[in-house]
C-alpha cells in the first residue's frame, strides 16, 4: 500500500514521468507471485487413436486445447525465456509425442499429453481437451477433458 501512496503523490506533485514510471514498475515487482495463464488453442494433429479395425489403419484427427497456469514472478521480472514457459518448445514436444503415438482411448492419449505438460516444474495447474472430430454420428466431435494441479 506505502507503493500507492508514493505513486499518489508523485503524480499530485507533478514529479516526471521517469519517476511516476520508476514507482509503477517498483509496485508491479513488489507481487511476491504472479499467475500467467497459457492457452494453447486447437492445435490440430493426426494419430492412431481408436479401438476399431479402420481406426488402427490410418491415423485420425484430433484437436488439441490446453489451458496452463505458472509463476510468472521471475519472467517478468528479467524479461528472459528460460524463466518462462517456452510454449513453441512444448508445442513441438507435443506434436512429435502425439503424432507418433498409437492410443485405444481418447482418454489415454488426453493424460499423456497432460503429463508432458505437467512436467515443466514451473506449471503450477493445467487442463487438455482433445477433440476427435466425427467420432460419433450426428456430432460434430467427442471430447474428454483432464485437469491437474501440483501439489503445494
Amino acid at each position: 500500500m506505502a507503493i500507492n501512496v508514493r505513486i499518489k503523490q508523485a503524480l499530485c506533485h507533478k514529479k516526471p514521468l521517469k519517476v511516476v514510471k520508476h514507482l509503477l514498475v517498483e509496485n508491479l515487482m513488489s507481487y511476491t507471485k504472479s499467475t500467467a495463464t497459457i492457452h494453447i488453442l486447437n492445435l490440430s494433429l493426426q494419430t492412431t487413436i481408436g479401438w476399431n479395425a479402420w481406426e488402427r489403419q490410418q491415423k485420425q484427427n484430433v484437436i488439441i486445447n490446453i489451458t496452463l497456469q505458472f509463476d510468472q514472478t521471475g519472467a517478468v521480472k528479467s524479461d528472459d525465456l528460460s524463466e518462462a514457459i517456452d510454449y513453441k518448445s512444448l508445442k513441438n514436444r507435443i506434436v512429435q509425442e502425439v503424432e507418433s503415438s498409437t492410443f485405444h482411448l481418447l482418454e489415454s492419449l488426453t493424460d499423456h499429453i497432460l503429463s508432458i505438460v505437467m512436467s515443466d516444474k514451473q506449471v503450477i495447474s493445467a487442463t487438455v481437451k482433445v477433440d476427435k472430430p466425427h467420432a460419433l454420428r450426428f456430432a460434430d466431435s467427442v471430447s474428454v477433458q483432464i485437469s491437474a494441479e501440483r501439489e503445494k
